[in-house]
């Protein structure tokens, strides 16, 4: 129902650390909800200059895309009176904030929330602001007078509605005849909640006070500061300040819900799992096998888990999520967390660790260390979607012995042929392109691209660079070219330049391996790249990359490799471990480089039948991909792809029978929001978090369809282990 001017018995009576958010709210006029950031008619009592002013002038047009920086928050104190049971909600927003230059206009991010009013203090002084009405989702305040540089105090008071046909912002659900009240933020969700600087890069304190049914818990972040009982049948909660956090990573939640204990940290730091009314029996699983997780995630990164708590929060439905990182409360699709003892199925199980290991990631990649705006969203997604397989395949090493790499560079590979690909690193003109940028290119080629580079530096090298790249920009802000200069730092050679060519150019590179034997000299192997595509695409074919390249061949009885990093359209590489010419070559070892492979002549039939037994699982899995994809490319006869059909149809891995028998028609990898996605091989996965993919029925690729697994492993194949790198002749 919507709450009108008459509707008042309907909200919760604040106590007076709410009351002036009430009283405002009393003295708007009645009418119909407004959907867009709008000013209302001048609330009784209001300054004159408090009322709303055109917006045809010419310096109240508001900014296209960013805030200017004319008014940069420090921190931001915020008080919602919720009540789930109303469609409505009224606010308050304190932002403690500097001025960089003298203003009179100033615009701040607002979406589906009517301001009542807005007064600004600097100087020991105090006026009221106008509101500029706004079709966007930015709204402008006007002072009469010049606002000086320097500290100032922005009050906002505001209502706003409570969605219940979608999921972003503040939203609603109920279970029974119980309602709750629940956030998503990311990417452009906070401006539903309050007026703010909805911005990655604006990484400031925060703190929440709700005021609630007495009868209902509230949750944020951070752990309670005070909750007060007042006289009227609410409680007001308020939690401690927030270390610095960008707005898409604050979030609450209100219902009659149930906490688990689910032990603590080696710090000490409390683990709770958090479920509706009724489910608290119902996560057994959870509460055992969260701290693991989390205690490796820590050794990784060699420092604790940085915040006061942790909860995971289980929402009954999400709609283009399946779980968000937010720092201390984690929340996660209900049906990933909550089961029976009797439903804690391997699909079940592999979907918690892979779905709550990415999530664990985030906190110290996203979360501790922010990117600095959408561009380098890959900066928070891939490393997650990285990280969390290998928590997961450490773990569980079983249940995917290592094909979990693989699998992911292939589907990120199929997306990357696309002529509508795009960059990794991709120029955000629009809140389109920050919505869109939550893709298949983002999770799954970003992920690979760490991998082939963790493989090129040596597993312990990127490990040390990751960990110097935290320490160094901890509660900040960063870009890429921050990460990358840690890496370079620490590996004591240039990473920047050959990753570069992978995050600013569309695709992926097509290498065709020719091999030449000439008389008393080593063997010598002519690498050609051009870019992938598929049979009657019209992309443009040309693009070099700096791609690090290792090759596995027999020497005698044992086998041998070397690499290069291939920084040229065409270049020489010497088998120096061959002794004559290699009965065959496995152009990709460990299956991680991330590029396709052709081979020249008879090489790829050799390879099949002489080269395969000798190979790792992974490596012959990713053999199998690369003959699909030449076949898509027109190279290779479909003829030589269903003989692999009857030569795998019975091989002991499954992993093994389903890369030969795989349509890529199976799945859908690139849709959208979905907790599940395809791996690449027309099987689907539990994504690590919320891939922003449309749902694939179950039918035809649910989620233990295959019984494949969402989890990838290291490579075995380490250049620390005295694989030869030099540069190509």
């Amino acid at each position: 129902m919507r709450m009108r001017g008459d509707d008042v018995r309907r909200v919760p009576q604040p106590s007076h650390t709410a009351a002036v958010v009430i009283l405002l709210w009393l003295a708007v006029s009645s009418g119909a909800w407004r959907a867009s950031t709008a000013a209302p008619a001048a609330p009784a009592g209001a300054p004159p200059d408090s009322t709303a002013v055109r917006a045809s002038e010419p310096d109240h047009t508001p900014p296209p895309l960013r805030l200017p920086r004319t008014l940069l928050p420090q921190s931001n104190r915020a008080t919602l009176v919720l009540d789930p049971t109303q469609e409505t909600f009224v606010g308050h927003l304190t932002m403690e904030a500097r001025v960089a230059t003298p203003v009179q206009v100033f615009w701040l991010h607002a979406d589906h929330l009517t301001i009542d009013a807005a007064t600004i203090s600097a100087g020991g002084e105090r006026w009221a602001l106008a509101v500029l009405p706004q079709a966007t989702d930015v709204v402008g305040f006007r002072s009469a007078r010049e606002i000086p540089a320097g500290p100032v105090t922005l009050d906002v008071t505001y209502r706003g509605r409570i969605h219940d046909t979608e999921t972003k912002g503040l939203f609603r659900q109920h279970e029974g005849v119980d309602w709750y009240v629940f956030t998503q933020f990311e990417a452009l969700g906070a401006r539903r909640a309050y007026p703010c600087f909805d911005e990655p890069d604006s990484k400031v304190p925060w703190q929440i006070t709700l005021e609630v049914p007495h009868s209902l818990v509230a949750v944020s972040n951070t752990p309670v500061a005070s909750d007060t009982l007042t006289d009227h049948g609410t409680r007001v909660v308020t939690f401690r300040e927030t270390p610095p956090l960008p707005s898409y990573l604050v979030a609450f939640a209100v219902g009659p819900f149930a906490a688990v204990d689910a032990g603590t940290t080696r710090t000490g730091t409390p683990l709770r799992v958090i479920v509706p009314k009724g489910r608290s029996g119902d996560v057994g699983y959870v509460v055992e096998h969260t701290a693991p997780l989390l205690t490796w995630i820590e050794d990784y990164f060699g420092m604790p888990y940085p915040y006061a708590k942790l909860d995971l929060l289980a929402i009954p439905l999400t709609v283009g999520f399946g779980a968000m990182e937010h720092p201390g409360l984690i929340t996660v699709n209900q049906r990933l967390v909550v089961a029976r003892r009797e439903d804690f199925t391997l699909g079940f199980q592999r979907a918690f660790a892979a779905v709550t290991a990415h999530e664990l990631a985030h906190q110290w990649f996203g979360d501790l260390v922010t990117l600095a705006w959408w561009d380098d969203l890959w900066l928070n997604e891939a490393f997650a979607s990285w990280l969390g397989d290998k928590v997961v395949q450490a773990w569980r090493p079983a249940w995917d012995a290592g094909v979990r790499p693989v699998t992911q560079r292939a589907g990120a590979l199929d997306a990357d042929a696309l002529q509508t690909a795009r960059r990794l690193r991709q120029p955000i003109q629009s809140t389109h392109d920050i919505e869109n940028a939550f893709d298949r290119i983002t999770y799954a080629k970003g992920a690979a691209v760490l991998t082939m580079f963790e493989h090129w530096l040596g597993a312990g090298t990127f490990r040390d660079g990751i960990r110097a790249y935290l320490r160094q920009h901890a509660w900040q802000n960063t870009t890429a070219a921050d990460f990358l200069a840690a890496l370079s730092a620490v590996a004591g050679r240039d990473v920047a330049t050959p990753f570069t060519t992978f995050l600013e150019q569309v695709g992926a590179p097509l290498i065709t391996f020719a091999l030449a034997c000439p008389q008393d000299q080593p063997p010598q192997l002519r690498l050609t790249q051009a870019r992938y595509l598929p049979q009657g695409s019209h992309a443009d074919p040309q693009g070099t990359w700096q791609v690090p390249v290792c090759v596995t061949y027999p020497a005698g009885d044992s086998l041998d490799r070397d690499c290069t990093l291939l920084s040229v359209q065409t270049a020489a590489m010497a088998l120096t471990g061959a002794r004559s010419c290699p009965a065959w070559i496995m152009p990709n070892t460990g299956g991680l480089g991330y590029y396709r492979v052709q081979l020249d002549g008879d090489l790829l039939v050799q390879l099949l039948d002489r080269g395969m037994p000798r190979l790792s699982l992974p490596e012959r899995v990713s053999v199998i991909d690369d003959v699909h994809a030449l076949v898509r490319a027109g190279t290779v006869d479909v003829a030589l792809a269903l003989g692999l059909v009857e030569r795998y149809a019975r091989d002991d891995s499954r992993h093994m029978t389903v890369s030969a028998t795989w349509s890529p028609m199976s799945c859908d990898p690139t849709s959208r929001g979905s907790s599940v996605r395809c791996s690449g091989r027309g099987r689907a996965s539990w994504a690590g978090r919320r891939p922003r993919m449309r749902t694939t029925t179950r039918a035809s690729c649910g989620p233990v369809c295959s019984g494949s697994s969402p989890t990838r492993a290291t490579t075995s194949h380490s250049p620390a282990q005295g694989t030869r790198w030099r540069s190509p002749g």
